[in-house]
């Protein structure tokens, strides 16, 4: 920093130069740094989330539409011009007499007493050039610009592509750091469009580089945030606490930075009307990384460098650098004269001016433009009408970088595969890479270290029926679904509709509800539109609910398990190594005695169930018997009646000649699934066994039960076993990243592969596929069991 300058007590710097300004300043150095945009809301007035809120509120505008308004507030006189202006005149003067700006009153005396410096202020607007000027009138301000020396530069590299651009910028790369070039000394300006090719293509020239921090908005506790609005402060919180894991320190962190967010918002308890609020702060709030100050720099400002930077420009097109400012702004060209506000002429023109300056004070400097995209050509900047840089096509460089190389030399034995084309340089390449394995693709999963996964999920494994049937079905579908969570969850109407009959279910038995009034609530609460069709059967199918719970009241009329939980959410916490694992499931509906030693279970269907239950011992259907396991837990020395589907919704009705509608209508709503073959048990349960109106396929001959669906109490704790080792096994499999590609087929069925969305990626071949021994009557259990 100039010496004249360590001698003044405020130093007013441009917005987008702070950092370095900071990073610059000496230890003992006792002024002050202030921002433009700092200094105009201490001089003028500031305005924080409470007058946007009243905005929204008293003029019905969206958040976005509420801060551009506010946004304009410094740009307006105090008299009327026209009904625009008038509109934020009229603004202004509600938040004033709400108390809603904020004001500074200390602020100018402050001034009049400091030394002040205004530090390379190139490009600044009209209005705070006129801010500036009032200061003035109370206190000298000093305008200080670096003399920086002025360099000619003589050429631009004329790349093909994007990527030939980012190739050759990290060749160049490489060349420096071989030369002892401090890496700290090396940036890169480039536009987001580059974002992705340069974190690419950097990585096989070995070259690390500063990454775009990731927002609180795309974490997950984030997500948890906003997908519990409904909730108040409080339970939220704690809701966020109880899902994740806080031994994690990252999560820790978070989760502080949850907690100040939520504090600036004391003046209002309803997270839901602060949703858009909290989504700016989320996506405006960075989670805190590791610092390393041993990469290459990605700038977004010229004015950041310093004289001995090693400096890459990439993009040097037309459209891009510089960026064209649009006539988009709320006020339009003749009213920003009136106002003596930039005009879009004179942004753009002292954009084109502040790029010809930054370029020409840079020493050492390289340019690239490219001369195609996605879109077509491209030209090169209009700054080179000032600059006069002569156009240089780069020759190829395969002294950096072995992967590239590689790399390049596959493509070009592509061409001379399909088109018969020798290109250029393949004889080079292929003498010094011949034993290359082009043409050998291999889509085998080649195993993630598990400290990367275990890291990657922090520690904490949360697995229910639902996702452990994904794992056995396929471990990479599991891994694409589940870890990289690739699939977008999106509500159909089938599950919206399986969704509301569990509710009101599950809300019938806890309390006689008016079924009519908690239909319509339900309906009404959910953020979905019905097209005609759906609307149709909405309606239609309240009607059915109500047949449905009339009939079910029916089959329990005699039913002595009257005790009856429903949606029973059961947790269970285990841990592997250093995972905490929880497995968790809901189970529909669980009937019992008054001493709870006995339990009967059931589960809802509104689609077609499967009571297959010979792929238990390969993981797979388990779905019953994890209702078993579960229940297991909360009633540990219960025996178990029997364990059933109930299906809701069911096809139309063909008669039959020998039962009228209503008992057909009803004989499709009975369980079916496992009995116990006890008749203790049974009576208990179903006391009209002998002719069951409850039981599907329930009757007895002179021999016992007829039913071929039973199961004794030692098949029962053997399913119970079977499905307790296969939890354990997936834990362990996941916890160590074991996610190859494995669809499994048992007979006929491609169990892994049906209804998959992810064929795309796996390229899953036949040697992929495993097949998994069929069995019939479950004989894995002991005995003989007739599942037929």
């Amino acid at each position: 920093m100039p010496e004249k300058i360590k001698k003044c007590t405020l130093l007013i710097v441009e917005n987008n130069i702070i950092k370095s300004t900071l990073e610059n300043r000496e230890e003992l150095s006792n002024y002050k740094v202030i921002t433009l945009n700092e200094l105009r809301k201490k001089f003028y007035y500031d305005y924080d989330n409470k007058a946007i809120f009243y905005l929204m509120k008293e003029f019905s505008y969206q958040y976005d539409v509420a801060k551009m308004y506010l946004s304009h507030l410094y740009e307006v006189p105090d008299k009327s011009i026209n009904d625009k202006i008038n509109h934020i005149i009229k603004i202004k003067k509600l938040l004033e007499n709400n108390n809603l700006l904020i004001t500074h009153p200390l602020f100018k005396e402050y001034l009049t007493r400091q030394t002040i410096f205004a530090y390379n202020l190139y490009n600044i607007s009209k209005l705070d050039k006129k801010m500036l000027d009032e200061i003035s009138k109370i206190s000298n301000i000093n305008y200080y610009y670096d003399n920086k020396k002025e360099y000619k530069h003589e050429s631009l590299i004329l790349c093909n592509t994007k990527e030939e651009e980012v190739t050759y910028t990290a060749s160049e790369i490489s060349k420096l750091l071989k030369s002892n070039i401090d890496i700290k000394n090396i940036k890169v300006f480039a536009n987001d469009e580059y974002k992705d090719s340069i974190e690419r293509i950097f990585t096989w020239f070995n070259i690390p580089i500063s990454k775009s921090k990731h927002n609180l908005y795309t974490t997950k506790i984030g997500k948890l945030l906003l997908n519990n609005l409904n909730l108040s402060k409080e339970e939220c919180l704690k809701k966020i606490k109880d899902t994740i894991s806080i031994k994690v320190s990252d999560n820790i962190n978070i989760y502080n930075k949850i907690i100040k967010i939520l504090n600036n918002y004391t003046w209002n308890d309803s997270l839901k009307e602060l949703e858009p609020f909290l989504i700016n702060d989320l996506k405006n709030t960075t989670v805190d990384e590791p610092i390393n100050l041993k990469i290459v720099e990605i700038i977004n400002n010229l004015d950041q460098t310093k004289e001995e930077d090693y400096v890459f420009i990439l993009g040097f097109n037309q459209g891009e650098i510089p960026t064209i400012i649009k006539d988009e702004d709320y006020f339009n060209n003749n009213e920003k004269k009136i106002l003596n506000l930039d005009t879009i002429e004179e942004l753009n023109k002292n954009n084109y001016n502040n790029w010809i300056r930054q370029t020409n004070s840079i020493k050492n400097l390289t340019i690239t433009a490219k001369k195609n995209n996605e879109r077509g050509e491209c030209y090169i900047s209009p700054l080179n009408d000032t600059l006069n840089l002569k156009e240089i096509i780069p020759s190829k460089d395969y002294n950096s970088s072995n992967l590239y190389n590689k790399l390049e030399l596959t493509k070009k034995l592509d061409i001379l595969s399909k088109y018969n084309e020798l290109s250029e340089d393949i004889e080079l390449l292929y003498n010094n890479y011949p034993s290359i394995e082009y043409n050998s693709y291999n889509n085998n999963y080649k195993k993630i270290d598990k400290n990367r996964i275990r890291k990657y999920i922090n520690n904490k494994l949360i697995l229910s029926y639902s996702s452990m049937n994904t794992y056995y079905q396929c471990s990479f579908k599991y891994y694409l679904n589940n870890i990289l969570k690739l699939s977008k969850y999106e509500t159909t109407f089938d599950q919206l509709i399986g969704n509301l009959f569990h509710h009101i279910l599950s809300l019938y038995y806890k309390e006689k509800i008016n079924i009519k009034e908690e239909y319509q609530k339900y309906i009404d609460s959910l953020n979905y539109s019905f097209n005609q069709r759906e609307l149709f059967f909405v309606n239609k199918l309240e009607n059915t609910l109500e047949f449905i719970i009339d009939t079910i009241d029916e089959q329990n009329k005699y039913n002595t398990l009257n005790n009856i939980l429903t949606e029973e959410e059961v947790k269970i916490k285990t841990s592997y190594e250093a995972i905490e694992v929880t497995f968790k499931g809901y189970v529909d509906k669980i009937m019992t005695n008054d001493k709870n030693n006995i339990i009967a279970i059931v589960d809802y269907k509104t689609g077609n169930p499967n009571l297959n239950l010979n792929n238990i011992i390969h993981g797979l259907d388990l779905q019953l018997p994890t209702y078993l396991y579960l229940s297991r837990q909360l009633f540990k020395d219960a025996r178990i009646a029997g364990f059933y589907l109930q299906k809701l919704l069911n096809s139309e009705i063909i008669k039959d000649g020998k039962h009228d509608y209503l008992t057909l209508k009803k004989d499709k709503l009975k369980l079916q699934g496992y009995t116990n073959p006890d008749l203790s048990l049974l009576s208990l349960f179903d006391p009209n066994y002998t002719n069951s109106n409850m039981i599907k396929g329930m009757s007895t001959n002179s021999k016992g039960l007829a039913t071929k669906k039973i199961l004794d109490d030692t098949k029962i704790d053997k399913l119970i076993q079977i499905t307790e080792e296969k939890i354990k096994e997936s834990i362990q499999n996941i916890s160590n990243a074991n996610f190859d590609i494995n669809p499994k087929r048992i007979g006929l069925d491609n169990l892994g592969c049906a209804y998959c969305k992810y064929k795309d990626i796996c390229f899953k071949t036949e040697k992929n596929i495993e097949t998994l021994k069929e069995y019939k009557n479950m004989d894995f259990l002991g005995g003989e069991t007739n599942d037929s």
